[in-house]
């Protein structure tokens, strides 16, 4: 019994550090903005077999080999970790490149010198190309014009429900996000009376929650059931009044599949009685 429970965790656990990888990999995310980074996993894999191979061929205990061993033991922990932890996000591979580089930088050793400064500077030209291509898909954005339209008619201190991304615009504490929502039916408590309570006077409405609607339950995962939807729009239509409308075709969404596919609309209504 205790086994066969083993192996199947054991089994999941191996599928969900799989499934993170190929995430990464082929750019799958929901809000995490994933980078291009194939170039790097083709670099790494080849690296870490390169190491391994080295290591089996190298019977002597030099130095050089001992920290070859510890990187590959780091990276290994890194890994167990993610899976103890249990948190298989995007972010989390900000604590395995880092070591990874260091193993692209052991492996050149032992070659000629005119060899390994060519294969780094190749190497040193081709990531910088791909982190300027990176950059490039979203230069054109701006954050600070973003919440330059929220500020033409909220303040920071004013109660506000929006998304997320404008938490840096307002007051600690002044911010409420669509998050919350989720757990209104759980308090059994309405949309009206959680807007009551909470003295809200403003809020953002992005059209990302029209689009996650209409594609329930597919991004549930992003602000959980929207069970209060119906809700929120007739409380709009009844009881505010439209004070500012712009678009963002970048931070007017935060579901990474659909960001820059259309100027995504942004209205600002302020709560009246």
């Amino acid at each position: 019994m205790l086994r066969s429970f083993i192996f199947s965790a054991k089994h999941i656990l191996l599928g969900e550090v799989k499934y993170f990888y190929l995430k990464l990999f082929y750019r799958v995310s929901g809000t995490y903005y994933t980078p291009e980074i194939k170039f790097q996993f083709f670099l790494f894999g080849t690296a870490l077999l390169v190491s391994v191979f080295k290591l089996v061929r190298n019977k002597n205990n030099s130095l050089s080999k001992r920290k070859v061993i510890f990187i590959i033991l780091a990276i290994a922990a890194a890994n167990a970790g993610i899976i103890m932890i249990g948190r298989f996000n995007q972010t989390s591979i900000v604590f395995l490149f880092p070591l990874f580089y260091l193993l692209v930088a052991y492996t050149l050793e032992g070659l000629a010198s005119k060899y390994k400064y060519t294969i780094a500077v190749i190497l040193f030209i081709t990531l910088t190309a791909f982190t300027l291509s990176n950059y490039a898909e979203y230069k054109g954005n701006s954050y600070d014009r973003y919440l330059n339209e929220i500020s033409k008619a909220v303040k920071p201190w004013d109660e506000t429900l929006g998304n997320l991304n404008t938490e840096y615009y307002f007051e600690n504490g002044r911010l409420h996000d669509y998050r919350n929502l989720a757990f209104l039916k759980d308090k059994e408590m309405s949309f009206e009376e959680y807007i009551k309570k909470n003295d809200i006077k403003y809020i953002i409405f992005s059209e990302e929650l029209d689009l996650i609607h209409e594609l329930r339950p597919k991004w549930d995962g992003i602000y959980g059931p929207m069970n209060y939807y119906d809700e929120m729009k007739a409380f709009l239509k009844n009881n505010c009044i439209l004070q500012h409308e712009f678009t963002d075709s970048f931070y007017g969404i935060r579901i990474v599949r659909y960001i820059g596919l259309k100027d995504w609309k942004i209205k600002i209504y302020k709560v009246v009685y």
